[in-house]
């Protein structure tokens, strides 16, 4: 399940090489004893703008909570945000004012909520794919659009 857009990929990848130049920089100057204090800090700077300008902050307050912190300029930060974001509540179809949203179950497993104007329209399904969770959503409003049911 790739819940990443093509754009928060590229950040991200740009992330990681942003981290790479700051920790090749940060051994540079322990080993050599010059001060790249300039550098380092551009790159910070860079860094935490991509990161904090195109990713929400509570996204961002999470990742911090689950990596630890002190994580912030750690590859595994990114990792977590991944899979911080990958947890995050997906509308996966919206068929004749009904969405459809995939989500994570406080046990982990992938569970599909039917919704009508914001609030939750039925139970939650559990044990679908992406693609019979939708199948199934259509059929059950095509079955009966005032009053679909939702327990497949």
């Amino acid at each position: 399940m790739d819940d990443l857009t093509n754009e928060q990929k590229l950040i991200l990848d740009e992330c990681r090489i942003l981290l790479k130049e700051h920790r090749q920089l940060c051994e540079e100057s322990e080993r050599t004893g010059i001060n790249n204090d300039n550098e380092t800090d551009e790159l910070y700077s860079r860094y935490w703008h991509l990161i904090h300008d195109n990713f929400d902050l509570e996204l961002l307050k999470k990742t911090e909570r689950r990596a630890g912190h002190g994580s912030f300029m750690e590859p595994e930060y990114i990792d977590t945000l991944i899979e911080v974001i990958k947890e995050q509540p997906k509308k996966i179809c919206t068929y004749r004012g009904y969405e459809l949203i995939r989500g994570i179950d406080c046990w982990g497993n992938i569970s599909y909520a039917p919704y009508k104007n914001g609030s939750q329209y039925g139970d939650v399904l559990d044990g679908y794919d992406d693609e019979s969770a939708v199948a199934a959503f259509i059929k059950a409003i095509d079955d009966d659009p005032g009053d679909p049911d939702f327990m497949l």
